[in-house]
């Protein structure tokens, strides 16, 4: 099981999905430094809410630090 600490940023700019897997839909473009919330965690993928826009959506955890 993946520890996250709740509060994240991207690592470099990244998709943000509609779920957890390449195959979901885009729906923001991160840029490298977007401060993100944890939420929760499935396999490698975590939702996240994106604190500037309100988004939520999935990244990969890889893509995060």
């Amino acid at each position: 099981m993946l520890k996250i600490p709740p509060e994240r940023k991207a690592a470099k700019p990244l998709n943000l999905r509609k779920g957890p897997g390449t195959d979901y839909e885009i729906v923001e473009v991160l840029s490298q430094g977007d401060e993100l919330t944890f939420i929760k965690a499935e396999g490698e993928w975590l939702k996240v809410l994106v604190n500037d826009s309100e988004n939520i959506g999935w990244v990969h955890y890889q893509y995060v630090k």
